[in-house]
Order: structure tokens, then C-alpha cells, then sequence
């Protein structure tokens, strides 16, 4: 898996400006970029797939739509029938993923490094939902995108993964890196009703 600690984030400049901005109600909305995430795509259908990725990362992939399942080190978001997301912490060695493309090897599988592809934005408060609604025909509600859940989709014309961590409610958002720029300023241009004076 790439080193990430290495790398420089494309939003670098502007989650410094953010900090550093005037916010009086960083209860309403907030936001953040989490850093040094891996990203692995995985790919299968059979049961020898199944069993020898929640042998190495004692996690069982979530088969139901747009679920997830999570524990200390990993949260695997479900794709398609076939295809997953694992979002995994640093505390997941090169060498671990390393040996799960070994291990997946025999089987009619695929493990794919991706961390480079994707850039994770973490946003929370009180009116993140009416923030996100903007952009997206989801029903983000509680009542209906509950903790856990997660959907492909595109938030205002940018494509990603919308993941819900909890009811606060807080969302992980997955972007691609080379439109993380235009996602993060156009968060902040849709919450500044909520959060700026």
C-alpha cells in the first residue's frame, strides 16, 4: 500500500485557510480532511473470497446495499454485488496487503491498492445533513440513511461515496483527489449560512 504519510494532500492549502477562518458555530457544520487513510478495492463472489478476508482482517464484508461493516482498523463499504471499498487506518502494514493479493491469488478475486486515488473529507454538526442536501437527491435523514449507511452517488455535479459514521451526524466522504479541491470549496460556500457571521 502507498506510504501516505509521505504524501501531500490536494487540499493542503485550503483546510489550513478553513482552521484557520472565522467559525462561530462549529456545532452546526464543520468539516476536515482525514489523512493517511489506505484505500483497497476489492472485487469477488465466492465463499473461499469471503473466508480469506475476514481471516486476515476479522471483518465480514457487508452483502446487504449500501451497508457497511467496521471494526478498530477497518470499515468495508459496500459497492455492488461484487466490489467493496476497505477504508483501513494506518495501522494496516504494506506487507498485510501485500500477502491478502497473495492470499486472494488463488481464488477468482482482486485486491487493489487505490489510496492514491481517493481523498477522504470528514464533515459533522447539527445542520450537516441540510449542507449535503444541496448537492445530492439522497435522503440523508436519520430516518432513512441511517448510521452505517452508505451510497454511490454525486454531491452537487462530484461523484463519491457518502458513508454515515454516526446520528450527530457525522459523514465521511469519499472524492476523488483531483476533484477534492472543488468539493471541499463548494462545502464551504454551501455552509456559510450556518457557520460564518
Amino acid at each position: 500500500m502507498s506510504d501516505l504519510s509521505n504524501g501531500i494532500s490536494p487540499l493542503r492549502d485550503l483546510t489550513n485557510k478553513y482552521k484557520d477562518s472565522k467559525k462561530p458555530n462549529p456545532s452546526e457544520f464543520s468539516m476536515n480532511e482525514k489523512l493517511f487513510l489506505g484505500k483497497i478495492a476489492l472485487f469477488g463472489k465466492e465463499d473461499l473470497f469471503f473466508e480469506k478476508i475476514s481471516n486476515k482482517f476479522d471483518i465480514t464484508l457487508p452483502t446487504l446495499p449500501n451497508t457497511a461493516t467496521t471494526n478498530d482498523k477497518i470499515t468495508a463499504l459496500w459497492l455492488s454485488q461484487k466490489e467493496w471499498l476497505l477504508v483501513v487506518n494506518p495501522s494496516i502494514t504494506n506487507t498485510e496487503v501485500e500477502s491478502l493479493q497473495n492470499d486472494l491469488s488463488s481464488t477468482h478475486s482482486l485486491a487493489i491498492d487505490v489510496s492514491d486515488r481517493w481523498t477522504t473529507i470528514n464533515v459533522s454538526g447539527n445542520k450537516a445533513i441540510d449542507v449535503l442536501s444541496k448537492g445530492t437527491s439522497i435522503d440523508l435523514d436519520n430516518s432513512v440513511f441511517g448510521t452505517g449507511a452508505c451510497a454511490q452517488t454525486t454531491l452537487w455535479s462530484v461523484n463519491v461515496i457518502i458513508y454515515k459514521i454516526d446520528e450527530k451526524p457525522t459523514f465521511d466522504l469519499f472524492v476523488d483527489s483531483t476533484m477534492a479541491k472543488f468539493l471541499w470549496q463548494w462545502l464551504d460556500h454551501s455552509s456559510k449560512e450556518y457557520v460564518y457571521e
